[in-house]
């Protein structure tokens, strides 16, 4: 969802900025969109990582806790399973966002020569 919101929030950036592409002051947009990608990443990665963090904590919390019933560790274990796997998804998506975003920037670039 996050990501959703980033990449709509340059998309409206990006349209609203184009149409002015003629005007000189829009020279810079460029330089702004290649930060906004730099940011997107980072925001992307620190939401991978995460995934996978707290994957780890789980599946150390099952195996070292004795007070927890047998059941509750391997639900604890499928849990972590579906973090990482939300981890391996976020990190598809991520490529295919920074593909877009890559191509959105060459594309304004073109536009703004």
């Amino acid at each position: 969802m996050k990501v959703n919101l980033i990449t709509s929030s340059l998309v409206i950036a990006v349209s609203s900025s184009v149409a002015f592409a003629s005007n000189p002051k829009c020279q810079g947009l460029r330089d702004e969109l290649q930060a906004l990608q730099r940011a997107q990443a980072q925001i992307v990665q620190s939401l991978v990582s995460n995934h996978e963090s707290f994957a780890e904590v789980l599946e150390e919390y099952s195996m070292s806790s004795t007070k927890a019933p047998v059941a509750t560790a391997q639900e604890m274990k499928k849990s972590a399973r579906s973090f990482r796997e939300r981890g391996l998804q976020g990190q598809r998506l991520a490529a295919r966002l920074r593909q877009s975003t890559e191509d959105l920037v060459a594309r304004v670039d073109v536009c703004l020569k």
